[in-house]
């Protein structure tokens, strides 16, 4: 029974060494500047390959040794792994705490959601559209072809409050400056869809509904006020660094 739990206490902590080490390997040197957000997968390949081998290796020592000498590797091996696994703990959840935003940053955003969306699908590998949702406080992907995953992450009040503004400029356009938008001789490239839940628009009322949608060609997003709404949502996933999940 006690070398039972010495070779138990041996090989989960050799593969746990792995995991870190494959983990840390892949990170930083093995996956490819542009894989984007598909960089996670990869990194999560190396570390389960990090933890297979160095878990076999484990294992192997672990039937090979025996009394005292299977004690000794076991600690020797098992107590700083498991150390520096609860270290890491702590700080991330140190480092979770700190990065936490009080709902007082958000305020400034007020309640919204706004979605960019791809009407010119020429190139199969943009994605098709970008939703932001102030409630949740999240972007949401999906695409692009032919996998069509739909990847998700939290925002930041900073990018939120920026998103808000920009669309609060769009809403406080003229029709005569949004006419640009409306005219049928170039093709449409992209749409943007907004709900301003809150109710709360630009001083001086607006050519554009709390609720509604705007068609843009490419001479409209010539336009500095559009061109800026359309690429702060487009663009938000550029600026992430929290985690990304997808499915």
């Amino acid at each position: 029974m006690t070398n039972l739990l010495w070779r138990s206490l041996l090989i989960i902590s050799s593969g746990l060494a792995g995991l870190y080490l494959g983990s840390w390997a892949g990170a930083a040197y093995l996956v490819p500047k542009d894989a984007g957000l598909a960089g996670g997968a990869i990194v999560l390949m190396y570390a389960v390959a990090g933890f297979a081998v160095f878990a076999v290796a484990g294992a192997v020592a672990a039937f090979r040794l025996g009394g005292q000498n299977l004690r000794n590797a076991a600690l020797i091996i098992g107590i700083p792994v498991l150390l520096f696994y609860l270290v890491l703990t702590a700080i991330g959840f140190m480092k979770s705490a700190a990065e936490r935003e009080p709902d007082a940053a958000f305020a400034p955003a007020g309640k919204f959601t706004v979605t960019m969306e791809r009407v010119d699908l020429s190139d199969p590998y943009l994605f098709l559209k970008m939703e932001v949702d102030s409630e949740s406080r999240t972007w949401t992907q999906t695409g692009p072809a032919p996998e069509h995953k739909v990847c998700s992450a939290e925002i930041r009040s900073k990018e939120l409050i920026e998103i808000r503004n920009a669309l609060d400029a769009l809403l406080g356009l003229s029709a005569e400056e949004l006419a640009d938008c409306k005219s049928a001789e170039e093709p449409v490239i992209k749409r943007l869809h907004w709900n301003l839940i809150d109710k709360r628009l630009p001083a001086g009322g607006s050519a554009l509904p709390e609720k509604g949608a705007l068609d843009a060609n490419a001479t409209c997003l010539h336009r500095h006020e559009i061109a800026r709404a359309f690429s702060l949502v487009e663009k938000i996933s550029l600026r992430t660094s929290g985690k990304v999940t997808c499915k």
